[in-house]
């Protein structure tokens, strides 16, 4: 599934990693850190961004069981 981060540009996670690919099969391990890095941030941002709206709407509980590292929480008493 394409990624439409800045850093993905619309390619597949894979496909931008192959980016990455040195020649000699090795990888640009600076450039790759980089893109991991802002790849990450852009789709925290985003994570964040939904939050912030399901907080404001007080649906965050609902948010919490759809997403399958945040369902324990849903049940903790938030």
């Amino acid at each position: 599934m394409p990624c439409n981060c800045p850093a993905c540009e619309g390619k597949t996670i894979e496909a931008s990693i192959k980016r990455f690919v040195t020649d000699e099969g090795g990888v640009d391990e600076q450039n790759i850190r980089d893109f991991v890095r802002l790849h990450n941030a852009n789709m925290s941002n985003g994570e964040f961004e939904v939050s912030r709206k399901m907080c404001k709407s007080q649906e965050l509980k609902h948010y919490f069981e759809t997403k399958a590292g945040l369902m324990h929480f849903a049940t903790a008493g938030l």
